[in-house]
């Protein structure tokens, strides 16, 4: 396992527009930065899992706030994650993030956060997820900009995009 300790920043967030977005985590570690691709539910995931660690610290406020658009667009992307933990190290007062990749050949990668880390970044995973397509009042699916035929108005779903 790789193991990478004190980064700089850690972002979550998209480079795109809504309904054709990508999600990425973006880390800068001692003069590197990485990316890792994520799926919207994971970055979702990691917005709960967060926030659960720090109520269990007692700590929802803490960090800077970050805006969603910090994130850069991915030079190249270290690897697509197929899983990640988050740990709180009562040891060293850190939070451990352990990507695992979706090759299995590949090793996972931990990154250690300060809780302060962890708060701005639970927080710009909550706003990226947010900032997607607005849900429609009715029936809940995502609505283009184009419009929306709902299926509960006898709307038909063969070219809704999820």
């Amino acid at each position: 396992m790789t193991e990478r300790h004190s980064v700089d920043s850690f972002i979550p967030g998209f480079v795109g527009e809504p309904g054709d977005r990508t999600f990425y985590l973006q880390v800068d570690d001692a003069g590197s930065r990485s990316w890792y691709l994520l799926e919207k539910g994971q970055v979702a995931a990691f917005a709960v899992d967060g926030g659960q660690i720090l109520a269990d610290l007692n700590q929802e406020l803490a960090g800077e706030e970050l805006q969603v658009g910090d994130l850069l667009a991915p030079d190249a992307v270290a690897f697509r994650v197929a899983d990640f933990t988050l740990t709180y190290d009562e040891h060293d007062e850190t939070v451990v993030m352990t990507l695992v990749p979706t090759d299995e050949d590949a090793p996972p990668v931990t990154h250690r956060l300060t809780v302060a880390q962890l708060g701005a970044a639970a927080r710009a995973a909550v706003a990226a997820v947010m900032a997607g397509r607005p849900r429609c009042p009715r029936c809940g699916l995502a609505m283009d900009a184009e419009g929306h035929v709902c299926p509960l108005s006898n709307g038909d779903l063969r070219n809704h995009r999820p």
